[in-house]
């Protein structure tokens, strides 16, 4: 990581998952400094596009969150996690036969699902309705996802 801060990871999951976070991070931050993008002590952002921070497949979504001290990030706490769907032509959203990115699913392009504590609902229902299981999505992924970046900062 740069000068603002390091990136601590443990999991016992896929490597590339691990080694592509700060990648997300790095891109994150480059894509906050260009659009005028204030980053503030409680947001988190999801990602799951390669083009955008994503580390490997639309399926493949990941939430990051900057870790505060004394009003400035010391760090970044992120959680990545296979989707079952996200949507696209086929049920699963991995088709063979996709010739584009956008026949896959519903590309998330490191955007706040969560400002300053409070959830962004607009973007979670965008989620759910893009999704053939979008109970599952909100609760079971969503949430928990959401909860296990939170508790990374603890």
């Amino acid at each position: 990581m740069d000068e603002h801060g390091n990136l601590a990871c443990a999991g016992a999951g896929i490597p590339l998952f691990i080694a592509g976070l700060d990648k997300c991070v790095c891109f994150i931050k480059e894509k906050c400094a260009r659009e005028a993008i204030e980053i503030r002590e409680g947001d988190i952002f999801v990602t799951n596009d390669p083009y955008y921070g994503g580390v490997t497949q639309l399926n493949d979504v990941s939430f990051s969150m900057p870790v505060f001290v004394d009003g400035e990030i010391i760090a970044w706490t992120c959680d990545i996690a296979h989707w079952n769907d996200i949507g696209g032509i086929v049920p699963g959203s991995m088709a063979i036969s996709a010739t584009e990115i956008f026949q896959e699913g519903l590309r998330l392009p490191a955007v706040k699902i969560i400002e300053a504590g409070r959830p962004i609902l607009s973007l979670i229902q965008t989620i759910g309705v893009n999704s053939r299981m979008p109970d599952h999505q909100e609760g079971g992924l969503g949430r928990s996802r959401v909860a296990a970046t939170l508790a990374c900062r603890r």
